[in-house]
């Protein structure tokens, strides 16, 4: 999915399988990604302040200047 410059304010995308998603530069403030499979997602430059990513798998994830200020990163994998 293609989400270049989307708005996805307080979004819910609990457990959401987002994985390859393209979300460059995307708004996505106060989401609530709690569970949700972000693996290889390109989120370049995309602001996820105060995000809830709890449990989120990020694995091979682009988050090359992502703003991730305030976001909640608890159990979230990276690698």
């Amino acid at each position: 999915a293609h989400l270049h410059n989307a708005r996805m304010v307080e979004a819910v995308l609990k457990g959401a399988n987002l994985q390859g998603v393209v979300a460059i530069e995307a708004q996505m403030t106060r989401v609530d990604a709690t569970g949700a499979d972000l693996r290889g997602a390109d989120l370049f430059g995309a602001d996820l302040r105060e995000a809830n990513l709890t449990g989120a798998d990020m694995t091979g994830a682009r988050i090359l200047q992502t703003n991730l200020h305030e976001a909640t990163l608890d159990g979230a994998k990276r690698q």
